[in-house]
C-alpha cells in the first residue's frame, strides 16, 4: 500500500466519512483530529488515515519537535512530526493490547496533514476492536480526536478526549472476513482516480 493510492481512494469517501464531523465557525477554537479506519479487500489490511489542521501541526511543532517548522516546505518535519502523531493512535484487537502497525507515510494536501498507517488482521476475527488516540491531548487539554470505523452507510464514531483510556467498537462493522485472497495482491496498483480536492473536504 502506498500513499498516493490511498489518498486517491480516500479522496472519494473522505465525503462522507469526515461529514459526520460538525462544521465550526472557527476550526482553532476547538482543536481536533478526524481518523478514518477502514478494511480494503484488494490488499486485506485495515487502513488507517488521520487528518490533522495544518495550523495546529505547525504550532505543536515547537513542542513536539523543539522548533518552528513550515510543514508546506519542509518535508523532512512532515515525516518527523507525522510520526510522532501517529505513535499517539493504538489499535488492538484485544482488550487494551496495542497491534503493530505499518507507518506508511504522510503528505500535506490543502489545508491539512495527512498520516496514512495499517493493520494486517489474522485470520481470527476479534469481536471489538480497541482504539486509543491521545495526539495532541499533552500540548492542548481540550483537543478532541475522532474515529470513524467502517465505510458506506455502516460507520461507528469514537471520540477521545484528553485523560481518556481504551474504547472499543464491534469489529464486525470493518466486514473482514476469515480468510482474504486480495493479499495476494500485496502491492495493487494505485487505482485511476483523481487526486483528493481539497477543497471539497469538509473542514472542522
Amino acid at each position: 500500500m502506498r500513499v498516493q493510492s490511498i489518498g486517491c481512494r480516500i479522496g472519494a469517501l473522505s465525503l462522507a466519512l469526515f461529514a459526520f464531523a460538525p462544521d465550526r465557525v472557527d476550526a482553532h477554537q476547538l482543536k481536533s483530529a478526524l481518523t478514518e479506519v477502514q478494511f480494503n479487500p484488494r490488499s486485506c489490511a485495515v487502513e488507517i488515515v488521520h487528518r490533522f489542521h495544518l495550523h495546529d501541526v505547525e504550532q505543536a511543532a515547537d513542542q513536539l519537535l523543539g522548533r518552528s517548522v513550515d510543514l508546506l516546505n519542509d518535508t523532512g518535519a512532515q515525516s518527523e512530526l507525522a510520526q510522532r502523531l501517529s505513535a499517539d493512535f493504538a489499535l488492538g484487537s484485544k482488550a487494551r493490547q496495542a497491534n503493530s502497525l505499518r507507518y506508511v507515510g504522510e503528505e500535506v494536501e490543502g489545508k491539512f496533514l495527512w498520516v496514512y498507517q495499517e493493520w494486517m488482521p489474522s485470520a481470527d476475527v476479534p469481536e471489538q476492536l480497541w482504539f486509543q488516540h491521545s495526539a495532541l491531548q499533552s500540548i492542548w487539554p481540550d483537543q478532541e480526536n475522532q474515529i470513524n470505523l467502517g465505510s458506506g452507510s455502516v460507520v461507528r464514531s469514537l471520540a477521545f478526549r484528553a485523560g481518556d483510556s481504551w474504547k472499543s467498537l464491534p469489529a464486525h462493522v470493518l466486514q473482514l472476513p476469515k480468510q482474504c485472497d486480495g493479499g495476494a495482491a500485496a502491492h495493487p496498483a494505485p487505482a485511476p482516480n483523481p487526486p483528493r480536492n481539497p477543497s471539497s473536504t469538509s473542514d472542522e
